[in-house]
């Protein structure tokens, strides 16, 4: 799980940063959103800031994971009244 989520995260990430390096010296008339021309410069902010929270739900996944404890790694304390 961690290896999917660790794999998303880097993904979409990679995939927003190539985004705006194609889009960096564009003006508003000539988007480049992988590999198809867009006019509409609102379609860009909408569909990065999509895969944007994609990428966040990846990163809390990973997070997630990361820090919970394993049933392995948990010691039955004994009860000690």
């Amino acid at each position: 799980m961690k290896a999917f989520f660790l794999a998303g995260s880097v993904v979409f990430s990679a995939l927003i940063l190539v985004l705006a390096a194609l889009n960096i010296q564009s003006n508003c008339s000539n988007f480049l959103y992988l590999g198809l021309p867009i006019k509409n410069p609102f379609l860009i902010v909408i569909m990065t800031a999509a895969m944007g929270v994609f990428a966040g739900l990846f990163f809390a996944g990973l997070l997630v994971t990361l820090t919970k404890k394993s049933p392995e790694d948990a010691e039955d304390a004994p009860n000690t009244w």
